[in-house]
């Protein structure tokens, strides 16, 4: 009608830089603020348990330390799902594909202890890598061929894993010196990461990881597969219209984001 006013809420196609931090920043203070209602309701003072949450990871060198260590699995985590998100892939069992790499990386450590740390380490990320990527593949496959819902079958994967582990662990891996205890036998000294002075920080692992952010970014950013992944999981139908592989696409980012996990 004449006289009236609209407003119009669109989604910015290019956010800037400032606008995603600030993005970023302002999820964490509401994330922080809704736990801390909840908090509130039991009867439980928010501002101590942020406190002690915080001098916890961060208050000792002790502490910093440790928070790093449990940091490094989780950013190679954040890394490959960054990749599947982007995609519009919602993998769901990182936890599934992160445990058969280290079922393959276990298995060439346990085969192989005598061989030396430089070939040894490798064949352990590579064999890692494949055990993660292979398990990745799996809801990809059963969504593009069979139009399997891959946060059911992907969630689903990870208890199959970890049976696969408590098999391995209670069965042919448990050690004979480890008195009964479901582990397997200590890996030889060649097959251990090297560890930053006198802390549990493996720092070759570290440094992938960010290594790892850096390069998913200009891959996703600055190259022609990103351009598609990109247009993929935005949109699949103008994906396929322009003559991109979905099938393709899809394949290769739970590969990608499974190995990374």
């Amino acid at each position: 009608m004449k006289g009236q006013r609209y407003i119009w809420i669109e989604r910015r196609l290019y956010p800037s830089l400032r606008m995603e931090v600030l993005a970023a920043i302002l999820s964490i203070l509401l994330a922080l603020l809704a736990i801390g209602v909840l908090f509130g309701v039991v009867g439980v003072d928010p501002l101590f348990v942020y406190r002690r949450i915080f001098m916890g990871a961060f208050g000792s060198l002790f502490g910093l330390s440790e928070t790093i260590v449990k940091a490094i699995p989780l950013m190679l985590v954040g890394v490959g799902l960054t990749l599947a998100f982007r995609a519009r892939m919602w993998n769901i069992g990182a936890e599934g594909q992160l445990l058969m790499g280290a079922i393959a990386a276990t298995g060439v450590a346990l085969t192989f202890p005598d061989l030396p740390a430089g070939v040894l380490l490798p064949a352990m990320f590579v064999a890692g890598f494949v055990g993660g990527a292979l398990w990745g593949l799996i809801p990809a496959l059963l969504k593009v061929y069979f139009r399997a819902n891959e946060v059911l079958t992907s969630l689903m994967l990870v208890y199959v894993a970890s049976e696969a582990v408590n098999y391995l662990v209670y069965g042919p891996w448990r050690g004979p010196e480890e008195m009964g205890f479901p582990l397997t036998s200590k890996f030889s000294p060649a097959a251990q990461l090297p560890r930053l002075l006198n802390t549990r920080i493996h720092y070759l692992t570290l440094l992938l990881a960010l290594l790892l952010a850096v390069l998913v970014y200009l891959l996703v950013r600055r190259t022609r597969l990103g351009y598609e992944i990109r247009v993929t999981g935005e949109n699949p139908t103008a994906a396929r219209y322009a003559g991109m592989d979905y099938t393709k696409i899809v394949l290769l980012v739970m590969l990608l984001s499974g190995g990374l996990a």
